[in-house]
């Protein structure tokens, strides 16, 4: 995807529950996803699984216009 400008991940530990962020900055717009688990591995999957949706449907959006 060649739109993508900048992107801020953050990994977070407390206690047993894991957290990964992800604020991905497209040309004209963001995306935000954000995942929980007990496993680090397993959240970030969760997060790529997240944000891989919401820009495919951002780029169906403007690939229509």
């Amino acid at each position: 995807f060649d739109q993508l400008n900048n992107i801020h991940v953050v990994l977070t530990v407390e206690k047993a529950q894991k957290m990964a962020e992800a604020t991905v900055h497209l040309k004209g717009s963001e995306v935000f996803a954000s995942a929980h688990n007990e496993d680090m591995y397993a959240a970030i999957d969760a997060l790529v699984h997240k944000l891989d949706k919401q820009i495919l449907k951002y780029k169906g959006k403007h690939s229509t216009h």
